[in-house]
């Protein structure tokens, strides 16, 4: 049985990492790399938003969307990649990410998770296997503690996920 580190299994798995190709959000014209982030990279966005708010001395409590917001544009930052050259970045800095409007950030994030489900694992579940995910998630007694775990950008991605996949599954409405 292949362990992890083998070639085998990273082989295996390499086409999750792959870079996908997509129009830039609000420019049809300019294609944009994106590529899902390993964990140890959402680690460092989570770890450089959290820099930035110390820095920045942001009161979390007056605005507590403000580290979302902050993981959002350092997980854009890291996956967005040059479509023709995806070992170059497609932003020149973070400032470039920082300088863009709201809903340009709010567009590319949701490029990045729309990426997400196109990689996620649960995609290839059956109606069955979702249904015992579900179940399994409704039974548990910790469930909300085991959701307070995880920050917004990976909630909203699961929902995402497996809101695509049960519209997937269920009958067509005529």
């Amino acid at each position: 049985m292949p362990k992890f580190s083998d070639s085998s299994v990273r082989a295996a798995l390499s086409g999750r990492l792959a870079v996908r190709v997509y129009p830039f959000p609000g420019a049809d014209d300019v294609s944009v790399g994106v590529r899902m982030l390993r964990d140890h990279e959402l680690d460092s966005a989570r770890a450089a938003a959290s820099d930035f708010v110390r820095k920045h001395k942001i009161e979390l409590v007056i605005d507590p969307e403000f580290f979302d917001r902050a993981i959002k544009r350092e997980v854009i930052s890291r996956a967005f990649v040059d479509a023709a050259a995806p070992d170059d970045a497609f932003f020149g800095s973070q400032d470039d990410v920082a300088d863009m409007d709201a809903a340009l950030v709010a567009a590319c994030f949701e490029l990045y998770s729309r990426h997400q489900i196109y990689v996620d694992p649960y995609s290839h579940c059956d109606a069955e296997e979702v249904d015992e995910l579900l179940e399994l998630l409704g039974k548990s007694g910790t469930s909300a503690e085991t959701w307070r775990l995880f920050d917004a950008p990976t909630l909203w991605s699961f929902v995402l996920s497996m809101g695509a996949r049960l519209r997937e599954m269920s009958p067509q409405r005529s």
